[in-house]
């Protein structure tokens, strides 16, 4: 705060004059007209000019016709059935191939394994999006479809023990494989008879 300090007589009072901002206020009123005269400039004479004259004229080039592209729609192949004859294959084949593998291959019968596990899952989601056409009633497809989940299961925990199998034991766990893997086939024969194609 600005202020002015008055010395009268033996006590000394300071009083506060507001001259700051009377000062900006007064600041203000006379040179703000003077900054917007002289900040906007005098008009010099120049020949009007008119507003079509202001820009440059371009004459508009003719557009170029338009291209009208219809995408040929590409055949979609029909699939009246899941390829499950592949799936079957392949499953029954990925055993055949492991099943006489000895310890020492342990590592690609477990390979050989997950693969099989992965087809037989296919193998279920195939008769499953097929079970949609099934005209009779379900109770005896599902409970051909509960035994062969069951049997996935089966295979999994048959799994599970032969990766931790020793060599003294292999052939008794790989054996308990080859029983599930039957099981699980004929599950999933019976489950394929009462799928409709």
């Amino acid at each position: 705060m600005a202020g002015l300090l008055i010395w009268s007589g033996e006590h000394a009072s300071l009083l506060f004059f507001m001259t700051v901002p009377r000062f900006l206020f007064l600041l203000a009123v006379i040179l703000g007209p003077l900054a917007l005269f002289f900040g906007t400039g005098c008009p010099k004479k120049s020949p009007q000019v008119g507003a079509a004259d202001a820009l440059p004229t371009v004459s508009p080039a003719a557009p170029e016709p338009a291209v009208v592209s219809t995408p040929v729609p590409t055949p979609m192949p029909v699939i009246t059935q899941p390829p499950t004859k592949v799936v079957e294959d392949a499953a029954e084949q990925t055993w055949r191939e492991i099943k006489d593998y000895p310890f020492t291959q342990r590592a690609d019968f477990l390979v050989g394994l997950e693969r099989l596990e992965a087809q037989v899952e296919q193998q279920i989601v195939a008769l499953k999006a097929r079970r949609l056409n099934l005209t009779e009633d379900p109770h005896a497809w599902d409970n051909a479809m509960q035994v062969l989940e069951s049997s996935l299961v089966d295979l999994r925990a048959a799994a599970a023990q032969v990766a931790q199998a020793t060599s003294s034991n292999w052939e008794e766990r790989t054996a308990r494989v080859g029983r599930v893997c039957e099981r699980e086939q004929a599950a999933y024969e019976k489950v394929k008879a009462l799928t409709p194609p």
